[in-house]
This record gives C-alpha cells, structure tokens and sequence, in this order.
C-alpha cells in the first residue's frame, strides 16, 4: 500500500505506549492492523479523553518495518514483546486467548515472521489471528 500524500509504504499498523500491560510477570505491547481498533483501545483505556487527543498519542508504522526490525534484533532489544492484535479484537481478549495458549515462547517472534509469511503466500496458517501457539 502506498499513500501518494504522504509517501508512506506498506501495511499501516497502530500502536500506543499507552496501550502496553503486563499480565503474568510478562509485557505486552500491542500492535493493531485498523486505526479504529486501537481508538476502540484507547477510548477504554482513558474514558475522559476525546477523539483528537486520542489520535496524538498512536504512532503509525508499517508492517514491514517492524517484521525487519524484529527479525534484526535480538530478544532483549524491546521487539520481542510486541503481540499482533488482529482485526476486530480487543487487547484483553487476544492476551488472554495467547496465555491460554501457554503464553509466547521465548523466541516467539521467528515462529510468528514463519507463520505470517506462510499466511501471505498460501492464505493459510496454525495461527489464532496473529498469536501463534507451537
């Protein structure tokens, strides 16, 4: 994908630093694929605040670029807490459905580039939308 207005490539994804919890000794920064999802989030997160400012405070990246930096990167550079919250899901929800799934493995982040990649080329996976028990 890629806006002529503001030259930006790729598959958009949305995050917050607003947004980041730990559950179980373990941390948890969500990545969205709509805007809509992660204003849902936000809104839940910070029931005064209004739409604009929510807007402020989501950075926007592309897909690709965080798939390199993560492949780059070893465990303990910050990139290996990331967690894909697929469409239409909220945050509670899809950590809890990954700690039900005995939480992410250590190196979670190659399985999940694997998965996505399987999933790009054939339309098909194991995943649970983006969290990927093994």
């Amino acid at each position: 994908l890629k806006s002529g207005l503001t030259g930006f490539d790729g598959v958009p994804v949305f995050q917050s630093d607003l947004l980041v919890v730990k559950k179980q000794k373990k941390r948890y920064c969500p990545v969205y694929f709509q805007k809509e999802d992660i204003e849902r989030e936000l809104r839940k997160a910070s029931k005064s605040s209004k739409g604009s400012a929510l807007s402020k405070q989501i950075m926007v990246g592309s897909l690709e670029d965080v798939l390199k930096k993560m492949e780059i990167n070893d465990r303990n550079s910050g990139w290996d807490d990331l967690i894909f919250i697929p469409p239409g899901k909220s945050l509670n929800q899809h950590i809890n459905e990954v700690i039900k799934c005995g939480g992410l493995p250590r190196s979670w982040a190659p399985l999940q580039r694997a998965e996505f990649r399987e999933v790009m080329s054939t339309g098909e996976g194991r995943g649970h939308g983006g969290i990927f028990c093994y």
